[in-house]
């Protein structure tokens, strides 16, 4: 129970966490709390962050003017292809499998055969779709679970990747004819499918190529002296590559940025790390509502009514208000959010 000590009246508290619940709830039925509302908007200028705010200040050459350009103007501007351990780039086998020559293959028989590897490992293109979501059609298709698949990595929705699929006792024919099913996502494509012995397994690859497309230079940075900064900026990568940091987005895309929640959370401030992940401190979930366990009543069914209000997509936000629901302390509640 995190700062039990503070906590200057639990039925004062109570009621606190109540008023601001209501709150919640008055905002979920005009279109959901502010942080929620964000969810569904994606990126927005209100809350985008700046290199410098997560420390990406350093370069590789210090001296370089630089150049600015669009990145990721389209889906085909971003490629990803993985690497295997053995070092081959994945690629499509080409010409692509077609409905037409999976409707011709033979019904795979029900008996998994003698002698043939356990495993199927196959490649998969996907154009627009995470890796989960990828794999979640394909095993639709196939009258899998998702979890039976596995892969080295998951790749970027935003992007067109190809990557090493494995699932066990499938046959190859299954997996082609499942192209006839009514609910394939045609941005999604196989090939190359093969028995082996072992299973694929996190972390499988030796990393992945990237092909990346950089639009809208300026007309005058391919002038006289800009021009020659933009070739000495094109010539320090070949010659030093780049620091490689992390994306912007990998900080949040919210009213709070992860990188937010996770300093708290290595202070062990619970509290506060369930209100950053909620919303805004001052217009949802006082920090002192959840520090000790809270008498029966408002606090309680008040948490009960805003999960109710909370729709299934935000599910870290219900994971967390379930936990609050049942009386569970800010720690105990932040331990049942999926890792």
């Amino acid at each position: 129970q995190v700062g039990r000590a503070s906590l200057p009246n639990a039925s004062a508290s109570a009621s606190a966490a109540m008023r601001c619940l209501v709150r919640f709830l008055s905002d979920a039925k005009a279109g959901g709390h502010p942080s929620l509302r964000s969810q569904r908007c994606g990126y927005t200028s209100r809350h985008s962050l700046r290199f410098d705010e997560v420390g990406i200040t350093e370069y590789v050459v210090r001296d370089l003017r630089g150049f600015p350009a669009q990145l990721r103007c389209r889906r085909q501007d971003f490629q990803v292809h993985e690497v295997t351990k053995e070092g081959e780039v994945l690629f499509l086998s080409s010409p692509r499998l077609t409905k037409e020559d999976a409707a011709q293959l033979p019904e795979p028989p029900r008996e998994w055969p003698l002698g043939v590897p356990t495993y199927l490992h196959f490649r998969m293109y996907q154009e627009g779709l995470g890796t989960l979501r990828a794999v979640s059609t394909i095993a639709k298709c196939v009258g899998r679970t998702a979890r039976q698949f596995r892969v080295a990595g998951l790749k970027d929705k935003n992007a067109v990747s190809v990557q090493q699929v494995c699932v066990p006792r499938l046959r190859r024919s299954a997996l082609y004819r499942a192209m006839l099913h009514p609910d394939w996502d045609p941005r999604v494509h196989v090939s190359d499918a093969a028995y082996q012995p072992t299973t694929l397994r996190m972390g499988d690859l030796s990393g992945n190529r990237f092909d990346v497309v950089l639009r809208d230079i300026p007309a005058d940075y391919w002038e006289q002296e800009s021009g020659a900064d933009l070739q000495r900026s094109l010539d320090a990568l070949a010659k030093f590559g780049f620091l490689n940091y992390f994306g912007l987005q990998r900080f949040g895309t919210q009213r709070t940025s992860s990188h937010e929640v996770g300093a708290v959370l290595l202070k062990g401030d619970w509290a506060r790390a369930v209100e950053l992940i909620l919303g805004d401190a001052a217009e949802f979930l006082p920090a002192s509502a959840w520090t000790s366990g809270l008498p029966a009543g408002s606090a309680v069914d008040a948490a009960r009514r805003a999960l109710g209000s909370v729709g299934q997509q935000h599910h870290l936000e219900r994971e967390l208000l379930s936990g609050l629901a049942q009386g569970l302390s800010a720690e105990g509640a932040l331990r049942k959010l999926p890792r």
